[in-house]
This record gives structure tokens, C-alpha cells and sequence, in this order.
């Protein structure tokens, strides 16, 4: 696989696995992020999603930089309520390069992708260079590896089975990872 194929599919991989579904088959539509716990939350998410306000309960982040000139640098932030999951990465794509602050663009090759998640991941919607009609950008407004508190803003549109599309807009993250 190529070096760039191989950083996108670690990327998507990362990005999916921590967006772990519920067991509510449940839709956007008046998600409000109130169902869950706040108590394992390490940031803050919300976006608009097909116009309609969602705010996160839990958000998490993990941060993987490149060591030794090796592998690429990946931030990645997920968001979880009751009912959806939304997740984004950022990479920088260049083998050996610490991430910084900067806006990402989607379909850049190997840059950054979203991921939404409604119920079970049943209903799973992704922008990234590989999924054709879908676009974005995500800013990484503050990234600080000493405080380990990155933020910033997004905005997506995620295609899904069937060439479904949700749009992603005004799209907000503060969180401190891992």
C-alpha cells in the first residue's frame, strides 16, 4: 500500500474506532447531547447537523505524534450523546512532521476526515479524500502538547450508503487528550 493510502486508512480507522455508537437507534432530530453522562467528558463538542443544534455529553481526544522520523502525527476528537457519535482527525500527511495549528481541508489527500455515527453506526456517514461529494475543513485553532489541550472548528459534509449526504456546519471542539 502506499505510504499515502496507508496514512488515510489509519486515519479513518482511528477516527471510527472511537466513535463508538449507543444502543438507541435513535436520529438527529432533536438530539440535544442531555441523554448522556458528562462525567467522562475531557472537552467540549457541538455542531449543526442537517440544521438542527447537537451538542456533545462525553468528548474524548487522543494524540499520536510521529517519533523517530516515523509515521505520521494524528489528532483525534470524538463526540457521543445518547443517540450519535461525531468524530474528526487530523493528520498532517507528511511522515516524521509534528502536527500544527492550521486549517485541514477535505478531499485534501491525507489531511484530515469527519465521521458521523447514528444508533449502532448502522447509519454511518464519512467525508474524507476517498469518499466521493463529500467536503470540509477542520481548523485547528490551538495545539498545545505541553497543557495537551488542542481546539478548534469544523465544518463537513459526510456521505453515507447510497451517496446520502448530512451536512456538518458551524462545528466547535475544545478538548484536552490523551
Amino acid at each position: 500500500m502506499k505510504p499515502a493510502g496507508l496514512f488515510f486508512a489509519l486515519l479513518s480507522m482511528a477516527t471510527l474506532a472511537s466513535c463508538g455508537g449507543s444502543n438507541n437507534p435513535g436520529s438527529p432530530s432533536g438530539s440535544s447531547g442531555s441523554g448522556g453522562s458528562s462525567s467522562s467528558s475531557s472537552g467540549t463538542m457541538s455542531a449543526t447537523i442537517d440544521g438542527v443544534k447537537w451538542t456533545a455529553a462525553s468528548v474524548s481526544g487522543t494524540y499520536s505524534p510521529a517519533t523517530n522520523n516515523v509515521g505520521a502525527s494524528i489528532l483525534t476528537i470524538v463526540g457521543t450523546d445518547v443517540t450519535q457519535s461525531v468524530g474528526i482527525g487530523i493528520g498532517n500527511g507528511k511522515v516524521g512532521t509534528a502536527l500544527t495549528t492550521g486549517t485541514y481541508d477535505i478531499p485534501a489527500i491525507n489531511t484530515a476526515t469527519g465521521n458521523l455515527s447514528i444508533g449502532l453506526a448502522l447509519n454511518a456517514y464519512t467525508a474524507a479524500f476517498t469518499v466521493p461529494g463529500s467536503s470540509g475543513s477542520i481548523t485547528l485553532s490551538t495545539f498545545n502538547t505541553s497543557t495537551k489541550k488542542a481546539s478548534g472548528t469544523f465544518t463537513l459534509v459526510v456521505v453515507g450508503a447510497g451517496s446520502a449526504k448530512k451536512n456538518i456546519t458551524d462545528g466547535t471542539f475544545s478538548v484536552t487528550y490523551k
